[in-house]
């Protein structure tokens, strides 16, 4: 499908109109967030232009989640601004219909798309995992998993428990359980700390006790190298929201998790959820074609602009109520991907048919 001069107008109006709704959604996040976090001013080393910086590496995160709505935003301005000049009554009589219309806004939104990859794979999971390493480095504090007994998780025939991680990368107080073939306790190792070096984790001021029927062994150890199932993403895992983590790193979470039985029903939520968001996007994107050519002789660029935040907030509220009903009732987790985008699929169809497009 080539691309003329009027696809690239088109483009350039969706594509402004899209990064000035971006652009507001991002000021008013960081300054909500900024409020929101006021009260750990003063904590440690950690100073008003720290909270700024702090807030500043979340506003790609929050862009992401708010992708979808922003792109219908962007599509309603800039359709209903056309349509208040006049250029989409003479782009019609010229015989553009509604479908090509929509093919142009499809050619916007792959681009819109790309930059949803840069925003959410790449510059939102570092920032976020940036911003917190550094909050809690300024407030000199470690991060605790949840529970109030650390992370655990499964590694082959042991069973490891880490208590704390810096914003480095770096474990502390750690704990593995290993078994024997019938189950039982074989041998208990205690570090104090660890760091991922060479493709494995350098245990410091390690402690063992190995156990047989007969007797208990004791060792003491200086640093010890331990092969593990429990690498640098896990860790990067603690720190960042799952959505937040780029697609690869969700999926080879879940392939560790299964391989140890572990259950994965989180990472898999994360992983549909992130995988639909293009497909939810384009949708949205789509959808401020029948909202606009349906009206155009009577267009308020403001009434479309309240009409796509209603829009994006019942689209925002759909996808977290089919999120945790996957959760509390155990159903497919591809429900999470598959759902919001079929509804408003369905309501582009039926709005299109209902105003004859």
């Amino acid at each position: 499908m080539g691309m003329n001069r009027v696809d690239r107008y088109i483009m350039a109006q969706v594509l402004r109109s899209t990064l000035l709704a971006l652009s507001v959604i991002a000021t008013l996040s960081f300054v909500i967030s900024l409020v929101d976090g006021a009260g750990d001013v003063g904590v440690g080393d950690y100073h008003l232009t720290d909270a700024m910086l702090v807030m500043a590496s979340m506003i790609p995160g929050f862009l992401y989640e708010a992708f979808p709505v922003a792109a219908l935003i962007g599509g309603l301005l800039a359709l209903g601004s056309m349509a208040a000049r006049s250029e989409l009554v003479a782009l019609q009589a010229a015989g553009m219909s509604p479908l090509r219309l929509m093919g142009s806004l499809f050619k916007a939104g792959l681009v819109l798309v790309l930059l949803l990859f840069l925003i959410g794979d790449l510059i939102g999971p570092k920032a976020e995992a940036w911003g917190i390493a550094y909050r809690l480095k300024k407030m000199n504090r470690q991060i605790g998993f949840s529970g109030n007994s650390g992370f655990w998780m499964k590694d082959k025939g042991a069973f490891i428990n880490i208590r704390r991680a810096t914003p480095d990368g770096g474990l502390r107080e750690i704990y593995i359980y290993e078994t024997g073939k019938e189950g039982q306790l074989r041998r208990i190792t205690h570090a104090r700390r660890g760091r991922y070096e060479a493709r494995a984790w350098r245990l410091d001021t390690v402690n063992r006790a190995t156990l047989s029927s007969e007797k208990i062994s004791l060792a003491q150890l200086p640093r010890f190298r331990w092969r593990s199932a429990v690498d640098p993403a896990l860790v990067r895992a603690a720190l960042t929201r799952p959505t937040l983590q780029p697609l690869w790193e969700i999926w080879q979470q879940i392939e560790t998790l299964r391989a140890n039985g572990q259950s994965a029903v989180e990472q898999l939520l994360s992983f549909w959820n992130k995988l639909s968001m293009p497909l939810s996007m384009l949708a949205m994107l789509m959808l401020s074609v029948p909202l606009v050519t349906g009206s155009q002789r009577r267009v308020h660029v403001g009434q479309n602009v309240f009409l796509g935040a209603i829009i994006g907030a019942g689209f925002y509220m759909v996808s977290k109520g089919v999120y945790y009903a996957v959760i509390v009732f155990d159903l497919w987790t591809i429900l999470v991907a598959l759902f919001p985008v079929v509804v408003f699929l369905m309501a582009l169809l039926l709005l299109a048919h209902a105003r004859r497009l």
